[in-house]
């Protein structure tokens, strides 16, 4: 069970009309009730297991007490995660909110990543771009994909340029990319003051081709994602998905390799397709550049992103 799917068991389980044995004296303290939010996160599967019952005893919140009692799950989940920062960085730690080159773990995995923070805070955190670099089946490749996509786009706001794990074609399909990047934005929202709805994906050539298949399956994680110069199968990338996600894709015509102009602008067909049978959903901007091959200027992704935030609450959600 993963960190986000312990604070929502936490919130739903205070949230639960169980009532209290022994009656309204048996009812604990808020000391007591933080004290077991805190040992419940930092506990192991077995542990959780046994102190769920605690939160089952619980009688049921009114609604003024959610909010309180949802700020101490996650000042208990930050104080938590604090303690392994300061662990891993000693002194250095306070770079950690700044800038510097870091490593994430989940999955069994770690991932090393640059961040930098900068620009206007919003009025609920910093907007978050990552960056998916570019590159192919070497590390060598890859190392210097990493070093440009640093730099490659000017952004107001936080930047994360993960370095890929494997270094393979498709670096950004592998089995534990996805829950390091979601990790990623864990501990960016905790202690980095990044606001959850200006998440931002993007990426080049294989960071495009990386984006157009991220984007998807991480849907409900975005604000909005830019896809430049890459490609990816509607049949393996499921853009269904992006029914509440915003979507740029940009292709020079004459980029054929890997078929990435063909794959380009038959996901963008796909998205038309879906954009004609529900349109109120699937926002996207499908850009050719003519006869441009593998080259093209996409330095306008970063404005076109941050027009949106994401949709916390859609009406509608299409998911596969």
């Amino acid at each position: 069970m993963n960190i986000r799917h312990t604070l929502l068991l936490i919130v739903l389980l205070l949230l639960a009309a169980w009532s209290v044995a022994g009656g309204e004296d048996a009812k604990p303290t808020n000391v007591q009730t933080k004290k077991k939010i805190a040992e419940y996160i930092a506990a192991d599967e077995a542990g959780r297991e046994k102190l769920s019952a605690y939160f089952k005893g619980l009688p049921p919140l009114a609604k003024k007490d959610c909010a309180k009692w949802l700020a101490e799950i996650q000042n208990a989940a930050a104080a938590q995660l604090k303690k392994a920062v300061q662990k891993a960085l000693g002194k250095d730690d306070e770079t950690f909110a700044k800038a510097g080159v870091f490593n994430v773990e989940a999955a069994g995995a770690k991932m090393k990543y640059f961040f930098r923070t900068g620009g206007k805070r919003g009025a609920n955190g910093y907007p978050l771009y990552i960056n998916l670099h570019g590159g192919g089946d070497s590390a060598e490749v890859n190392e210097s994909a990493w070093e440009t996509a640093k730099g490659q786009y000017s952004v107001s706001g936080s930047l994360i340029v993960p370095r890929s794990t494997q270094d393979v074609a498709l670096s950004w399909a592998v089995p534990e990319a996805w829950p390091l990047v979601d990790r990623l934005l864990y501990e960016s929202f905790l202690l980095r003051d990044v606001d959850p709805d200006s998440v931002y994906l993007m990426g080049y050539s294989m960071g495009g081709w990386g984006t157009l298949l991220m984007a998807p399956a991480m849907a409900d994680r975005w604000a909005a994602c830019a896809a430049s110069a890459g490609g990816e199968h509607v049949q393996r990338a499921f853009p269904e998905n992006l029914r509440n996600t915003p979507i740029i894709i940009q292709i020079g015509t004459d980029d054929n390799a890997f078929q990435r102009y063909a794959l380009s602008k038959a996901y963008a067909d796909k998205l038309k397709e879906l954009k004609a049978a529900d349109p109120d959903g699937y926002k996207y901007e499908y850009k050719e550049h003519k006869g441009a091959a593998h080259q093209i200027d996409d330095s306008g992704n970063p404005k076109w992103l941050a027009q949106y935030t994401r949709d916390t609450y859609p009406k509608k959600i299409v998911w596969r």
